[in-house]
């Protein structure tokens, strides 16, 4: 055992070196130009993340700004149009954290655009991820305490987006951070309403709840949560109002509650 946890440590330091020494190389090559990460969750190019993207390769093609995202998401062939792809946990990934100068993502760049295993990652290069600037694009509008999500004393953000004042002074109040890292420009996805056509159409779409979110089946089916919404879709009358009406209806439950979609199958 002991060989072979001293067999680990030895590649590990091997790794590290070389990547390391990748990185050295690597940055004069770019001619020390400034270059930025921009994720959302591993799998996903839907949010804030995906349309600051879109907007940087279209408006400013020639800066150094990539996207990380999987190599088996749904949503690739979105950013693939786009370019300057890199696969989430690829060696070009964990290169491109050692060079870049900002990570940017709508929740925090560590949750879910560090490469896996994230906790091997940061104990080999914790030293130089320190180093970076992080933003987070956020992916709502704060409209209330949300600590200790997002506290500056835990996430400790370089600068966070707003939406509005509003939202600024919220931010400021409850979560630690200064007047100089929070600015309101509005959310990046707002850009992609401007075009927005009206549809004939209903859109129920429940945020999540935390106390909810590391229950069991069992709980959660007592939950009013899950009651509310299950009796909504399967209400008579709204039923019989939508058919009438030839309306179609979308249910689409927040990420961290679709673990119990199948409770809502009607």
């Amino acid at each position: 055992r002991l060989f072979n946890k001293w067999s680990i440590e030895v590649k590990q330091w091997f790794y590290k070196v070389f990547l390391l020494t990748l990185a050295a190389i690597w940055k004069p090559l770019t001619f020390n130009r400034k270059i930025w990460l921009v994720g959302e969750r591993e799998d996903q190019a839907e949010d804030n993340g995906y349309f600051f993207f879109k907007h940087c390769r279209e408006n400013y093609p020639k800066e150094k700004v990539y996207y990380i995202i999987s190599k088996d998401s749904p949503h690739l062939y979105k950013v693939k149009k786009l370019g300057n792809v890199i696969y989430h946990s690829s060696l070009k990934h964990q290169l491109y954290m050692l060079v870049a100068d900002t990570y940017i993502s709508a929740w925090t760049f560590d949750e879910c655009s560090y490469p896996a295993p994230k906790e091997k990652f940061i104990k080999m290069f914790g030293k130089q991820l320190a180093k970076k600037f992080t933003i987070c694009l956020q992916h709502g509008v704060i409209i209330h305490n949300i600590s200790p999500y997002l506290h500056k004393d835990r996430y400790n953000q370089n600068l966070i987006i707003s939406s509005s004042e509003y939202e600024k002074k919220i931010i400021q109040n409850t979560l630690g951070y200064s007047d100089q890292e929070v600015a309101v420009t509005g959310l990046a996805r707002f850009d992609n309403l401007h075009e927005l056509s009206v549809k004939k159409q209903i859109l129920i779409m429940p945020t999540w709840r935390r106390h909810l979110f590391k229950i069991n089946k069992s709980n959660f089916l007592k939950s009013d949560y899950y009651k509310a919404y299950r009796n909504l879709i399967s209400n008579k009358e709204f039923l019989d109002m939508i058919e009438r009406h030839n309306i179609p209806v979308k249910f689409y439950i927040h990420s961290q509650m679709q673990k119990f979609m199948d409770n809502f199958v009607v």
